[in-house]
């Protein structure tokens, strides 16, 4: 089976989370640390980079990130996605190895989209759910 524990523990523990109780409450945001998108990468096998992607953060912003060392709320939110759904798949698949292994490979059901890259995506993320669902049931159809 596999080590991963909680989405939370994917994302890198409590330490993921950007400021103490007192700043989460001064600016009504809870937030991620840079650091949760190198502890999901690890998980994933992935640069930070190409994970930043899938959450939609690239180029300059991408760089801001690096030195502020925080996300937004909305690409916290999208990373919890990515942690939530690829949580989903150890579940499903019994282990990191084999989740991993579906999320990175192009998938005939999601129109042959990779489902890591559709995570990012409220409504692309359904899809990638569904999928779990049918896999975990034995609905291929």
């Amino acid at each position: 089976m596999d080590t991963a524990g909680t989405v939370v523990d994917l994302i890198g523990g409590s330490r993921a989370w950007a400021g103490g109780p007192r700043e989460l409450h001064k600016r009504g945001l809870r937030v991620l640390k840079y650091s949760a998108v190198e502890a999901l990468g690890r998980v994933l096998e992935e640069s930070p980079d190409q994970l930043l992607e899938v959450i939609y953060v690239t180029g300059r912003t991408a760089q801001r990130r690096v030195q502020t060392q925080e996300l937004s709320a909305e690409e916290s939110d999208r990373l919890l996605r990515v942690a939530t759904l690829t949580r989903r798949a150890i579940d499903v698949f019994g282990g990191e190895a084999k989740a991993r292994t579906w999320l990175k490979r192009a998938n005939r059901s999601l129109d042959g989209r990779r489902p890591l890259d559709l995570l990012g995506s409220e409504l692309e993320s359904l899809e990638v759910e569904a999928a779990l669902t049918r896999i975990e049931f034995g609905d291929f159809a």
